[in-house]
């Protein structure tokens, strides 16, 4: 496992970064989760569902890292091995079985976008996603930070263009929506369980915290990721909310407002950050996979084979293209309703039992380095 050094700035922000363009990818897009989970509970209830869901993914990422600074778990399994034992194949599973629907989903969705903009075969734009997350996973990890820090910067620059372009146009739609200060019942539920989807993405951005320095900095880092997560759909969200509550039934609620707003431009710069962070998202999910297969070896004092990460990355990139012919409906209605209880019985309920019973017995101080483990340039 290749292991970077970052400035603190990179050390507070980057694992947001990471965790923001994967929950991006699989979730903001289309807006549907904009009004299944935060517009039924009207626009303050919705407001309010963000902060759950900022708080949830915040704590989440605080005892996540701080467990990962302290006994330098890095990778998911060797944080879950520290937690369960021989159990931690439970969430072994869970994650393996998630990162291919993620994968079938993403790639799907991304040969769709091709095939309704550019009136190309779906199928061009399956293997252009599938191509470029091979490239990026093989060429390392200083490589795949960089690309999700670039495109977080381009992702915030759009969705703040986009609000700041709706709210000049329908500002007074929106301000009226929120004046009614409308909080129905449910608002704290939803953002439990519409958080509780992804939980499993805190384990993918491990990596990014390997250089640590401090449980200041690891807290800082948690906080930081729920914030950063949750804005760009605090911004989706109040854009949508000039609408309220026609998009609520509407399966693609943003195109109401490209429709409104009739800027071609504006919605190809969105369907492009779209496609960046749907690259990201299946980015995310094999780089923890490759981490894992490559710390075992490291674990063994064995040299790490050069074609494990090339193999395995196509290899579960050939899995995902084959996947995605089932279609994105087909995948998420048989198999995304039980990831937030399998995330919760092998991740959650450990890591907030045993871990922090762990880290309180520990303190604050990690362990020194193994012996000759460093942290690469």
């Amino acid at each position: 496992m290749e292991l970077v050094k970052h400035n603190k700035f990179q050390r507070l922000f980057l694992p947001g970064m990471i965790f923001q363009s994967m929950v991006i990818g699989g979730g903001y897009g289309t807006g549907a989760e904009m009004a299944q989970y935060f517009g039924v509970s009207g626009v303050m209830g919705g407001i309010l569902t963000c902060v759950v869901v900022a708080v949830v993914w915040g704590v989440i990422s605080m005892v996540t890292y701080e467990f990962a600074r302290v006994f330098r778990t890095y990778d998911y399994h060797s944080l879950t091995d520290a937690l369960l034992g021989k159990g931690s194949i439970l969430y072994e599973i869970t994650y393996l079985a998630a990162s291919l629907m993620v994968l079938g989903v993403v790639i799907a969705t991304s040969g769709n976008m091709f095939e309704n903009m550019l009136h190309v075969n779906r199928w061009i734009g399956s293997f252009v996603l599938a191509a470029l997350i091979c490239v990026f996973i093989i060429s390392g990890t200083k490589v795949v930070e960089q690309v999700f820090a670039v495109w977080s910067y381009a992702l915030y620059a759009v969705y703040i263009l986009f609000f700041i372009v709706v709210f000049m146009k329908f500002g007074s739609q929106i301000s009226s929506n929120l004046g009614m200060m409308e909080v129905k019942h449910g608002w704290f539920t939803n953002g439990l369980i519409y958080s509780s989807y992804n939980l499993g993405i805190v384990a993918a951005a491990l990596y990014s915290t390997a250089d640590c320095q401090s449980r200041k900095e690891a807290f800082g880092a948690g906080i930081l990721t729920g914030v950063i997560a949750v804005l760009p759909a605090l911004f989706l969200f109040l854009a949508l909310s000039a609408f309220y509550p026609d998009f609520l039934t509407l399966e693609v609620p943003v195109n109401l407002l490209f429709e409104k707003l009739n800027m071609p431009w504006l919605y190809v710069a969105f369907e492009v950050v779209l496609f960046g962070t749907l690259i990201e998202t299946g980015m995310g999910f094999i780089k923890a996979i490759t981490d894992r297969v490559e710390v075992s070896y490291q674990k063994k004092s064995s040299a790490v084979p050069k074609w494990i990460r090339p193999a395995v990355t196509i290899g579960f990139v050939v899995i995902g293209l084959l996947i995605s012919k089932f279609g994105i409906t087909s995948i998420i209605l048989k198999g995304y309703g039980s990831l937030p209880y399998a995330y919760l019985i092998t991740l959650i309920i450990p890591l907030f039992t045993i871990g922090i019973y762990k880290l309180v017995k520990h303190g604050p101080t990690p362990e020194p380095l193994p012996e000759g483990e460093v942290l690469k340039d």
